[in-house]
């Protein structure tokens, strides 16, 4: 799959369909579509955003993409880590671009940026950030920067668990 391919017309796609009409079993459409999405993600985003920012910017699979639970149709969540929020005013061009590619391509792109410090931190009027910060996984880019985050996270969520479980 490459990304100017739209993945609904994509060989990969076809494949995907055609093993869940044969044996009915939604297992393989999870793992097949997480794949080909992933392919697609790290393609757009080493042609858009990793040429600018080689260091302290990462790329996370949050919610259900995080979980590799991607359904047809499913909305993509990735959320775009920096190491300081300077850096996210840079990111505007690259990004456009990104997201362009992802768009073009036929997914239903939501994507965020933020900081460390935002990911720690309760969002009483979006609180589904945190949420979807439960199930996340690097998608690619700067691995310190993520390992910093897999640091923190853990603590923020022991000590604001209470607060969570009562917004959902």
């Amino acid at each position: 799959m490459t990304i100017g391919e739209k993945l609904h017309s994509s060989h990969s796609w076809d494949q995907i369909k055609q093993d869940f009409l044969a044996s009915g079993d939604a297992s393989p459409v999870l793992v097949g579509l997480t794949s080909v999405i992933d392919q697609m993600a790290l393609q757009a985003y080493a042609a858009s955003l990793a040429p600018a920012f080689p260091n302290g910017l990462a790329m996370l699979a949050v919610g259900g993409f995080g979980r590799r639970e991607l359904f047809p149709y499913s909305d993509v969540d990735i959320m775009l880590l920096v190491e300081r929020e300077a850096l996210a005013a840079d990111l505007k061009e690259p990004l456009s671009e990104f997201v362009r590619l992802l768009w073009d391509a036929g997914l239903r792109l939501s994507h965020s940026v933020r900081t460390i410090a935002e990911c720690i931190e309760i969002h009483e009027g979006n609180i589904e950030l945190n949420i979807s910060l439960l199930d996340r996984r690097l998608l690619g880019g700067d691995q310190v920067l993520y390992g910093n985050l897999e640091a923190k996270l853990p603590v923020f969520l022991e000590r604001k668990g209470r607060v969570l479980s009562r917004h959902l």
